[in-house]
């Protein structure tokens, strides 16, 4: 019965994603196939125009802003030529989402044991959510949904492999993460000390360090030769003012519905006839998963849970670092809302709200008495009621995307 609630809590948080419209990027890269096609028009072959519209996509950005994604280049080429349509778009990106939940949730049971699955399963449920502004989930390709699966896999992989063949998997996926999207290379502290700690060996530490040297310093050397940066958002400012003011709207801005209660404008407003249906539809069945998980709680390991608390800190509160100090979102990050790289803070958030639900049911279960069941049973009311509310907004904002409100 748990499995079947958690995949259906994985399906209700997912499934919104395939019914929006094209959004930013996703509007300029759905010509890709077209002028591939025009590329092969022209005489050349069709693996010459593939690999052509990958460099033409990242080469300026490289020359211009110092930037070195040839990941991000080639997901978005590949995605955009196999998935032409609207509809089959959203539907990979709604099942890459899903994928994305699935091996966060089996990291945790990799670190907790498997009692954590399903309380991590509802805790993704309240607060992946989708945004009006520049959403991560329904658009620029699944770039960061993917990285966030492979930062994980890696995580994976390092944890409970052994010998080189593990290693050099390991490292090759690091290096797809680091090359598809930046802000992969803020988690790199967090993942070394996990290793390091869990397996008591540098081996593994080394499979991600050395490819997050090597790939920095590349950086740096393109960012020491371009002479005029294009555009402020890759302009780094270091004001401490400023730096503080963004990192805060950014790290807050991940936290759940907090478009809408802290967003100045309250743009969002989410039908309350919408919030009852997701209560009855995704907040009841959220609380009997959590009812059955708290019944047959046998006190983990406090120490494994500290190292879910520890990957949770670092994915909400290190990818807003490289936000906090570009100059362009110094100056045009809305308080209320995130950057794209919003979705790491998402899943941070819940591991720390799965960890947050271990050490309450723990400590209540173990010293409360029958108070404890009380105090158990509120936790669960609340974290279920904010699935509902979650879903409900993912919801709102397909429908306000889908009438072309955004």
């Amino acid at each position: 019965m748990s499995a079947a609630i958690c995949a259906y809590l994985v399906f209700m948080t997912v499934a919104p994603i395939a019914t929006t419209p094209r959004r930013s990027d996703d509007k300029i890269n759905q010509i890709v196939p077209h002028l591939i096609a025009q590329h092969e028009s022209a005489g050349h072959s069709a693996i010459e125009s593939f690999f052509w519209q990958i460099h033409s996509m990242y080469a300026p950005w490289m020359h211009d802003m110092g930037r070195f994604f040839p990941g991000s280049a080639a997901w978005t080429v590949t995605v955009m030529t196999a998935f032409q349509t609207r509809l089959s778009y959203k539907v990979f990106l709604a099942a890459l989402s899903a994928l994305m939940i699935l091996i966060v949730v089996r990291y945790a049971r990799e670190i907790v044991g498997a009692q954590v699955l399903p309380v991590a399963v509802v805790a993704l449920s309240s607060c992946i959510t989708l945004r009006y502004w520049f959403d991560p989930l329904d658009g620029f390709s699944g770039v960061v949904p993917l990285t966030i699966l492979l930062t994980f896999a890696v995580l994976l992989i390092l944890l409970r492999g052994s010998g080189w063949f593990s290693l050099m998997i390991g490292a090759f996926l690091w290096t797809c993460a680091l090359v598809t999207y930046e802000v992969v290379v803020t988690m790199t502290p967090v993942v070394c000390i996990v290793l390091y700690f869990k397996r008591r060996s540098w081996r593994p530490v080394a499979a991600v360090l050395l490819p997050t040297l090597a790939i920095s310093g590349y950086v740096e050397w393109l960012r020491s030769r371009v002479t005029h940066m294009q555009g402020d958002a890759y302009q780094v400012r270091l004001n401490p003012h400023d730096v503080v003011a963004t990192y805060l709207k950014q790290t807050l801005g991940v936290l759940p519905l907090a478009e809408q209660w802290l967003h100045k404008t309250a743009v969002i407003h989410v039908s309350g006839t919408l919030v009852a249906e997701m209560i009855v539809i995704v907040g009841l069945p959220a609380f009997v998963l959590l009812t059955l998980s708290a019944r047959t709680f046998d006190d983990p390991s406090e120490v494994h849970s500290r190292w879910l608390v520890l990957t949770g800190l670092g994915a909400w509160l290190c990818p807003p670092v490289l936000v906090a100090i570009s100059k362009g979102w110094q100056e045009n990050l809305p308080t209320g809302e995130a950057y794209v790289s919003a979705l790491w803070g998402y899943v941070g958030f819940a591991l720390l709200l799965a960890a947050a639900w271990h050490w309450i049911v723990r400590r209540t279960l173990r010293h409360a008495g029958p108070a404890g069941t009380v105090v158990v049973v509120a936790v669960n009311v609340v974290l279920a009621a904010l699935a509902g509310f979650t879903v409900a907004q993912s919801f709102q904002i397909a429908q306000m995307t889908q009438a072309g409100i955004w």
